[in-house]
């Protein structure tokens, strides 16, 4: 690997902290790889999280079910109070 693309772990854990916390103004830019399928990839999986916190968000907050217990548990997991 050369010097100006980064290793992925390196990627992965510049990814996962930017998830977590939001982006102050002056932050530097995000490195990525330079293939193009791996940039995608990366792409991808950052949207993929953001959209399973949606759907958590939406579990939990209009359908009063426990987005741990949907993962945990798959369809038994659904809440004894709401018809299925």
């Amino acid at each position: 690997m050369d010097r100006t693309t980064p290793a992925p772990e390196d990627v992965a854990r510049e990814i996962a902290a930017r998830i977590s916390s939001p982006r102050p103004p002056d932050a530097a830019p995000l490195p990525l790889p330079g293939d193009s399928w791996e940039r995608r990839l990366l792409v991808a999986l950052a949207d993929h999280v953001l959209r399973q916190r949606w759907v958590a968000g939406v579990v939990e907050q209009h359908l009063s079910g426990s987005a741990r217990l949907l993962a945990s548990d798959g369809a038994f997991g659904h809440p004894e109070a709401v018809p299925q």
